[in-house]
């Protein structure tokens, strides 16, 4: 927020806005040069504002604006914007978006980027290549003696922890481990009293560029894992002195004034990767080369107004960018036969790398426009299609997912354009019959590229419930009922689907199911919510596990054999509350609680593999919620013991961790909780919550990243002893997230709690009796059911019956 200590530009005489920026001194020089950044921000946020509000980015679709002015949304929002942000405490070369929930400010940041900087690092074995930290002192020249930096707490030389080994008076040589950001481990090693730090990268040879710290300001640089490792060995030789060097070649950059920095932040608070249409003009030559940042990243790096800050420029000529939808997987490798700065493609999945080939693809499906209808009507098309394509789109949407949201939305306004922009999504191989990877892969593995244009037939929400003739309808199909199998049946792709036969079967015995759907054609985009009778005999068996597969076939679609989905559901049973110590999330009724804002449609359950769970979604946005269990009667003969199942995968990136589950417990009705580590048992959290990203848990320990082979689940055991004997407790387990970005979320199952004297959880048992009809085909209205209680003079029934009767 804007204090006495920040520079805000005056309007001057006539309304006008306006100062003059001098590219020959530095951006922090004059309080002009900030007010100048300033300015440049605000137009370009507020143009941004104005065209995509044309298109549709309203108050009705949560934007952002101080006065809604009646026209729906939540209002009081207006985007902040920080020009120069965190300058004088160094902050440099980024700019980052926080986008909450609607009536919640965003905010947007703007960083100065650094010029090329000269570093050196010179030891007794010679120079090693080194790399200046992103914030801290940018000119220094520090010569000193080298001493390891240990803490304590394993890894033990990652300074994440208060330094213990003597680094007073000399240069800490730290290894980076993510444990906790860079940031901590200077700001540790300076507490400790070192002069300057050495910071080891253990992945690479060639140092990336840490974040550092600015308020620790001491010099420090980045070395490689070998020389790292030298360097080392050397110091538990005997005595290193090195000499640490850094210069800048030029005056710093600031992001407000490179537009393309700044329209692409902006698109994180719509729909990333906008910036490059809003750059090209009529008759620029649009199978040349568009960067992005070439103004910002002026650090020395060759070529930067053809590269940019990315791996290849933004073409849609293949000889200069020939990315496809495959180079979006770790592992594959990239195109050698373009210029560019490939590397090996082991890290293609992280967010950056993987946003260029969606940039590539939208930039493709812009110019096909443009091509069509000129450079101008092409861009407010494109930004028509995003806006509608985005309120069409899942949410944690999945490559197709969002190529599917933008066709769609252009099929409804312009079926042509539709063709057209399909048409540019499958010459990057993202056609009708490409298959993206889960959201739940942090590899992005599983990419099947196509450059094929078809129909693409799918099915889903598949329910089957005793909503026809039933004895108790209680969700449950039992023997001698009767309800309906609810199908929606979707084409994805861009021709009609023709001759679509749905088909529902089943090897369990004792259904009647009804006769296959067919339907003439199923235009693109189109779905259609299907409906097939089924009935359960008198004579089928009860408490049984049944499948039920629904086979669709049709032509022009993707799938030449057809598309399975399967239901596999408990039929001939009852849920019956309280009876359980273990609740293994299969009931309709549950004993846990959500709590938290938002809490309801966060928490629920999940099917995975055929198996039914709890799951708890990762939020984009900060939310604080629980599952809460009911209250557990804690005796005195046993120890107290909860066990569960459980995979996870919670935001996580560059060894940083920023969302997070863990497990609390109360003693008193669930007033106060504390983290169950507190109480000598050990959960295995994996990371500890990084702080500074509006985390409320940040520096706790939590479940946080990917859990191995994910989501397969793994056991959790917590013994508490006899420490609560005679106590009611509470278990719940606790989600907390960041303002941005999100991943899966928490699965959790078969929940067991031994030692208590309460059975709180729900089960199910099979059904007591039979449902029989006086009419064998269900299709009389005025047909009702009644229960006849348990009798042995009912034989041969075995508990008793369920009678349906005329009304009169």
């Amino acid at each position: 927020m804007f204090n006495g200590a920040d520079v805000r530009p005056e309007v001057k005489s006539g309304r006008v806005l306006n100062y003059s920026y001098n590219q020959n001194i530095g951006p922090l020089d004059t309080p002009d040069q900030s007010k100048a950044a300033a300015v440049n921000a605000f137009y370009i946020v507020n143009w941004l504002h104005d065209w995509y509000y044309d298109s549709g980015f309203t108050e009705a679709t949560a934007n952002a604006q101080l006065d809604n002015l009646g026209r729906g949304g939540v209002a009081g929002d207006p985007l902040l914007v920080t020009s120069q942000a965190g300058a004088n405490t160094g902050l440099r070369n980024n700019a980052d978006m926080s986008t909450p929930a609607d009536g919640a400010r965003p905010r947007m940041r703007m960083f100065l980027w650094t010029a090329g900087t000269n570093t050196a690092l010179s030891t007794p074995a010679g120079t090693v290549r080194s790399e200046a930290f992103a914030t801290g002192p940018r000119s220094f020249d520090l010569i000193g003696d080298v001493a390891l930096a240990t803490d304590g707490t394993a890894p033990n030389d990652d300074a994440c922890q208060p330094v213990t080994s003597n680094v007073s008076g000399k240069i800490a040589l730290v290894n980076f481990s993510g444990v906790c950001g860079s940031t901590a481990t200077v700001n540790d090693v300076r507490a400790a009293g070192a002069i300057g730090i050495i910071l080891v990268d253990p992945a690479n040879d060639d140092p990336r560029a840490f974040t550092g710290s600015a308020a620790a300001n001491i010099p420090g640089l980045a070395i490689g894992k070998t020389d790292g490792a030298a360097l080392q060995a050397a110091v538990a030789a005997g005595t290193v002195t090195v000499e640490l060097q850094s210069a800048p070649t030029g005056p710093e950059r600031d992001g407000d004034l490179d537009n393309g920095v700044v329209a692409h932040e902006w698109g994180h608070y719509l729909h990333h990767r906008l910036a490059m249409m809003m750059m090209v003009r009529e008759g620029d030559n649009r199978d040349g080369v568009y960067a992005l940042a070439p103004y910002a990243l002026a650090d020395g790096t060759p070529n930067v107004a053809y590269f940019g800050i990315r791996r290849f420029p933004y073409s849609r000529d293949r000889t200069k960018n020939d990315l496809s939808f495959r180079h979006i997987s770790n592992g594959v490798a990239l195109p050698t036969n373009t210029p560019g700065f490939p590397g090996t493609g082991a890290n293609n999945s992280e967010v950056h790398n993987t946003g260029e080939i969606w940039a590539t693809m939208m930039w493709e499906a812009f110019n096909v426009l443009a091509d069509a209808h000129g450079v101008t009507v092409a861009r407010r098309r494109m930004a028509d299609y995003v806006v509608a394509g985005l309120l069409l789109t899942p949410p944690n949407a999945t490559f197709t997912e969002g190529r599917d949201g933008i066709l769609a939305a252009a099929s409804a306004l312009d079926s042509d354009d539709m063709i057209l922009m399909a048409a540019a999504f499958a010459g990057r191989g993202a056609g009708s019959c490409a298959v993206a990877p889960p959201n739940s892969s942090a590899a992005n593995a599983g990419v099947v590229e196509s450059g094929t244009l078809a129909a693409k037939l799918s099915a889903g929400g598949i329910s089957l419930t005793d909503d026809g003739i039933s004895c108790d309808h209680d969700g449950y199909l039992d023997p001698g009922e009767s309800g309906q199998l609810r199908i929606t049946l979707a084409n994805n792709g861009i021709l009609a689907a023709e001759n679509v036969t749905v088909t529902a079967s089943t090897t369990n015995t004792g259904f009647r199911i009804g006769a296959p759907i067919k339907i003439a054609a199923m235009q693109p985009f189109s779905s259609s919510s299907l409906t097939i009778p089924v009935t359960l005999l008198q004579t089928a068996p009860r408490n049984t596990v049944a499948t039920i597969t629904v086979h669709v076939a049709g032509e022009q679609s993707c799938d030449k054999s057809g598309v399975n989905l399967t239901l596999t559901m408990r039929t001939g049973v009852d849920d019956v509350p309280n009876s359980s110590i273990v609740d293994h999330a299969e009931t309709r009724i549950s004993a846990w609680t959500p709590t938290g804002t938002g809490a309801a449609s966060l928490w629920g359950r999940a099917t995975v593999t055929g198996n039914t769970m709890f799951f708890g979604v990762n939020s984009p946005v900060a939310t604080d919620t629980q599952f809460v269990s009911p209250a557990l009667a804690v005796g005195t003969s046993q120890n107290l013991v909860l066990k569960f199942n459980h995979a996870f995968d919670l935001e996580a990136s560059g060894g940083q961790f920023f969302d997070g589950g863990v497990v609390e417990i109360s003693l008193n009705g669930g007033t106060t909780w504390n983290d169950v580590s507190a109480f000598g048992v050990t959960p295995g959290y994996t990371g500890t919550l990084f702080v500074g990203s509006g985390n409320v848990i940040g520096g706790r320990q939590a479940f946080t990243g990917t859990s191995p082979g994910f989501p397969a689940l793994a056991p959790v055991t917590l013994d508490f002893g006899k420490v609560f004997a005679g106590l009611n407790v509470m278990f719940r387990f606790r989600i907390a997230t960041d303002a941005s970005v999100s991943q899966t979320g928490w699965l959790i199952d078969d929940v067991e709690v031994d030692g208590i004297t309460n059975t709180p959880f729900p089960s199910l048992v099979t059904e007591p009796s039979t449902c029989t009809a006086r009419r064998a085909d269900f299709e009389e209205p005025a047909v009702i059911a009644t229960r006849l209680a348990p009798a042995t003079s009912l034989a041969p029934f075995d508990n008793g019956v369920c009678i349906l009767q005329d009304t009169p």
